[in-house]
């Protein structure tokens, strides 16, 4: 076959352009099914994934006393969970006690390494990687001059060498109200840099782009901030970029937009206590013109199926998310689920 010939093939082919050969992008729907990888976890909150395995952390809030709960939890673990469907698995990492109670989650993809940090005094431990045991000494003990409320979501970010903390709490005695994205020196955790919210705010959950803008949810109010890639290492850079009702909780004092992932050059955010997975087009002049509610359906049932308190989500490939229910809505279920999204 010559030259010509194969750049016939080239045009010829439909999802190619004529003399090219890169495959034209997916694009994640906003329709999909269920698949449930673990079931009948302690208020599982978030997930990270490490040499192919998820690592899902335990929160155990329904113990938080300011919640209503005993004051008194189990050991604080994070499990880990097969990919492949074989369900919780016996390896964990025991967290310190007496009053962790674990948020965040996040790897460190160029070395392997874990981070957890705790909502209740903002702990961050770390663990090498192929091991599951914390580090002697914490990565960030409690100091409230670079966190100073709790650990929310993490996020780790190597070109700039930060690890990025959402710096709010929910549920602590007394009340630490507020919000800030907090950078966080990989090398000597000294804060790098502050991009502090409106007041009443909570800083949720983190995402960094390819391009290196930084996309964060904020919980009360239900929405996302993003940092432009120039402006992240500058003071109070964060600008809100989107506002919306498919975002925003039920109900005054309920938890809206959580979780964030970007998958099949969509943003995909749970909203936690609406029970939803809300779609987003990052690129549009508009975004809000493009957010939609992902329709799931589980097992083949009708109508769509709620999720139980979506929190942590995880990109696993263009149209496959991680999603963990933390059971503090709706039906109850504390799982790790697999999202499968159709394609558009």
């Amino acid at each position: 076959m010559n030259a010509d010939s194969v750049a016939l093939l080239f045009c010829l082919g439909p999802l190619l352009a004529c003399g090219e050969t890169e495959l034209a992008p997916v694009i994640a729907g906003d329709t999909g099914s269920i698949r449930v990888l673990a079931s009948d976890m302690d208020t599982p909150t978030t997930v990270a994934v490490r040499n192919g395995i998820a690592w899902v952390p335990e929160g155990q809030f329904t113990h938080f006393p300011s919640l209503g709960g005993d004051g008194a939890p189990g050991p604080f673990q994070v499990r880990s969970v097969s990919l492949d469907g074989d369900g919780i698995r016996d390896t964990s990492i025991d967290l310190p006690a007496p009053d962790f109670y674990p948020k965040g989650i996040a790897a460190n993809l160029a070395t392997g390494d874990l981070y957890i940090g705790s909502i209740l005094n903002g702990t961050i431990v770390k663990v090498p990687n192929a091991s599951t045991l914390v580090e002697d000494e914490v990565f960030l003990p409690a100091v409230p001059e670079v966190l100073e409320r709790g650990a929310l979501g993490l996020r780790v970010d190597n070109k700039r060498g930060l690890l990025w903390v959402c710096d709010s709490n929910i549920g602590a005695t007394p009340a630490r109200p507020g919000g800030t994205l907090v950078g966080i020196s990989l090398s000597d955790q000294s804060p790098a840099v502050r991009h502090k919210l409106p007041e009443g705010s909570i800083c949720n959950d983190i995402l960094v782009d390819p391009g290196g803008a930084i996309f964060f949810t904020e919980a009360a109010f239900g929405r996302i901030y993003r940092i432009p890639p120039d402006l992240a290492l500058i003071d109070d850079s964060a600008q809100r970029w989107l506002d919306d009702a498919a975002l925003a909780p039920p109900m005054p004092g309920q938890l809206g937009a959580n979780g964030i992932a970007l998958a099949g050059n969509r943003l995909f955010i749970a909203n936690t206590s609406a029970g939803t997975l809300v779609r987003v087009d990052p690129s549009a002049e508009d975004p809000a013109s493009t957010v939609s509610v992902v329709t799931l359906s589980e097992n083949g049932v009708s109508p769509p199926v709620a999720l139980s308190g979506p929190d942590g989500v995880f990109k696993l490939s263009d149209t496959q998310l991680l999603v963990v229910e933390n059971g503090l809505g709706g039906s109850g279920l504390r799982r790790l689920i697999e999202v499968r999204l159709d394609s558009e």
